[in-house]
């Protein structure tokens, strides 16, 4: 994941504490949807590093409706965030809300969250329009002495927002996965170095790439790894970064940027 800026890690440390005994004291309190807007707006402003009163915006008009928060940058809305009450546990009809905000307004990344719960969707612009869970976190229960947790909240901030780390984080998932894993394992040039040792240390041994696969298929990898659609998906996003890297390493590159990721979505997440 993004290396976490200085500036930005003491801003969130810093206030890390503070909020999250205010989300604490929500929870008991059970408080209603609107003073919930209110601790997330605290947040997107304290944690996250947003302008509450340039970039932070209430009540953003989608169609004939209304999304609870907006994140506008040079007056682009960049992330649309629904909440829903403390108390509220968010479910599947929360997700179409958020979704078809999203949709409505052409917006690539959306926010479900009751304060505590944050999950973040990436639109799929399809038919029908779906959408991908890139990742969620309890808020109460991050620990930001944790570099993990830090750099999962620095995805959501201005500065990660700048630096694309939400799609870079995407990306990532696209690729550390079971599925492109699965894929690596079964290309030639892995089968291929499989045989090889294999005849290494069995020298009267011919053992061929084609058993060597089908084991590799058959008895090594769960049958979704090698035959579900995300498995195929993994195959070709393999192939594209594979054709990829070796197309830059012939110019004297050895390997494939974050700014090549950038520029292009990897097909199917991982389930």
């Amino acid at each position: 994941m993004s290396k976490v800026p200085t500036k930005v890690a003491s801003r969130i440390t810093s206030n890390f504490n503070q909020m999250k005994k205010v989300i604490q004291t929500a929870i008991e309190r059970d408080i209603n949807e609107a003073d919930t807007v209110l601790i997330v707006s605290d947040i997107l402003s304290n944690i996250f590093g947003y302008d509450k009163y340039k970039e932070i915006t209430r009540e953003f008009a989608i169609r004939n409706t209304y999304v609870d928060l907006a994140i506008q940058i040079d007056d682009e809305p960049e992330l649309l965030i629904e909440v829903k009450a403390v108390g509220i546990k968010l479910n599947e009809k929360h997700i179409k809300q958020a979704v078809d905000y999203g949709a409505g307004r052409g917006v690539d990344w959306v926010i479900l969250t009751n304060a505590q719960v944050w999950q973040i969707y990436k639109l799929k612009f399809e038919k029908p329009i779906g959408a991908e869970l890139i990742f969620d976190f309890d808020f109460v229960a991050m620990n930001v002495r944790k570099q993990m947790d830090l750099e999962k909240l620095f995805i959501l901030c201005k500065e990660g927002l700048q630096k694309n780390a939400i799609l870079d984080f995407s990306n990532y998932k696209h690729v550390v996965n079971k599925y492109f894993i699965g894929a690596i394992l079964q290309d030639e040039s892995v089968i291929s170095l499989v045989c090889r040792q294999l005849n290494r240390m069995l020298p009267k041994s011919t053992t061929s790439q084609e058993e060597v696969l089908g084991i590799v298929q058959n008895a090594v990898l769960k049958r979704e790894v090698v035959e579900s659609d995300a498995a195929a998906a993994a195959i070709s996003n393999f192939k594209r970064l594979q054709k990829r890297t070796r197309a830059k390493k012939s110019l004297g590159k050895t390997a494939v940027g974050s700014d090549d990721l950038k520029k292009q979505e990897l097909d199917e997440p991982p389930v």
